[in-house]
């Protein structure tokens, strides 16, 4: 399975695995990458309101970017 890259404009699809492509997941600041692997982490993975806000955080990031 596979989704749209979430960066406003990309059109590169990414495997379920990953939250963005990875050109735009290295414009992601680290400490915004560092929230999404610990949340994941933490609550074992997706469906948790902690992951869901780091994600969040990651793509808000990235789409305010010129």
């Amino acid at each position: 399975m596979s989704h749209k890259c979430p960066r406003r404009g990309c059109t590169r699809r990414v495997s379920d695995q990953y939250l963005m492509c990875g050109p735009h997941w290295r414009r992601v600041p680290e400490p915004l990458q560092e929230a999404v692997y610990a949340a994941y982490r933490h609550r074992l993975g997706l469906g948790s309101e902690e992951l869901a806000a780091a994600q969040d955080a990651a793509i808000a990031a990235v789409n305010e970017e010129p």
